[in-house]
């Protein structure tokens, strides 16, 4: 969604955009010619097995890297935003080999720390700071980009810094200042690193919102919301089921994926995945209080739209 409302912003004051993904939520994205599927679940599935087996996260995907690689040629852009690379999508070598010998500047923009570390998005949890020297030995390989059998971050990381080096990185955009800083200690120092805030569209996401009748059963009562793309242990989902236990009378309005083990709780309501935005802002207006019980945010978007509804 950030980079789908990017896209539109371009285009609303307009520059022309393209967007390319791996997956596309909903019909109006796949309506939209500015919003570009290169890759395919089968591929991704046979990265995400090879990643598993070999605990290299983007050294597969090696026609779909050819495609993307092709359609970039021929829409030449006069500059190149990387966002989230790490989904089982693309081949670094072939990527960052194409991209190296392009005029066009590139800036990463970091939605997390995968860009600088050898294996994880996240380190904070297990205190790790190997990435600002040399990874090996890492702390995660069981968790994130998940590795069955072998430790290559430190392979991992050395070849993101002899790529980097080749490529022209105009700038690092760092989606919050903790997160800046983490970044001006890596493998991406050199580079001119500044902190551009995931935005809020507060025309949606606004107090005082017309809440509409899908939520009528819950006029009245006390209402606590939780949203996240995916839940899991680093998500808080432990702690929102103990909240459940010990407060029956609040009822838990849950957005997101992989809420099964939660939707035993009586006083837990599992709603899936929202993609409209307008029907979030509504969840968060209706709301007596957000919670957010994540371990690990390098922003917390869901957090300021649910202040930016008040």
């Amino acid at each position: 969604r950030n980079v789908k409302e990017l896209h539109n912003y371009f285009e609303r004051n307009g520059y022309e955009s393209r967007v390319y993904v791996t997956r596309i939520n909903n019909e109006t994205e796949k309506n939209d010619p500015g919003i570009v599927f290169f890759s395919n679940a089968f591929d991704g599935k046979i990265h995400a097995l090879l990643s598993r087996m070999t605990g290299l996260q983007g050294y597969f995907s090696y026609f779909a890297t050819i495609k993307l690689i092709k359609s970039l040629k021929e829409y030449a852009p006069d500059v190149i935003l990387l966002n989230v690379l790490h989904s089982n999508c693309i081949n670094f070598n072939l990527f960052y080999e194409y991209v190296s010998k392009l005029e066009v500047p590139i800036i990463f923009v970091l939605h997390d720390c995968f860009f600088f570390t050898g294996h994880c998005c996240h380190y904070i949890d297990v205190q790790c700071e190997k990435w600002k020297n040399e990874c090996g030995g890492c702390p995660s390989m069981k968790k994130w980009n998940k590795s069955l059998f072998f430790d290559t971050s430190r392979k991992s990381l050395a070849d993101k810094k002899k790529w980097y080096d080749r490529i022209r990185i105009k700038g690092v955009i760092a989606v919050s200042h903790w997160l800046e800083e983490e970044a001006k200690q890596s493998i991406l120092h050199k580079a001119q690193i500044t902190t551009i805030y995931n935005w809020v569209d507060q025309n949606v996401f606004k107090p005082n919102i017309n809440i509409s009748s899908e939520w009528n059963k819950f006029y009245g009562k006390k209402i606590a919301l939780a949203v996240a793309s995916f839940w899991g242990e680093d998500k808080g989902l432990q702690e929102i089921q103990q909240l459940a236990v010990e407060c029956p009378n609040l009822e838990i309005i849950m957005v997101g994926g992989n809420i099964k083990e939660a939707e035993n709780i009586k006083n837990i309501h599992a709603i899936g995945t929202v993609h409209s935005a307008e029907k979030l802002a509504e969840l968060y207006a209706m709301a007596d209080v957000f919670l957010n019980p994540s371990k690990m945010e390098t922003f917390g978007k869901t957090t300021a739209e649910a202040l930016s509804c008040g």
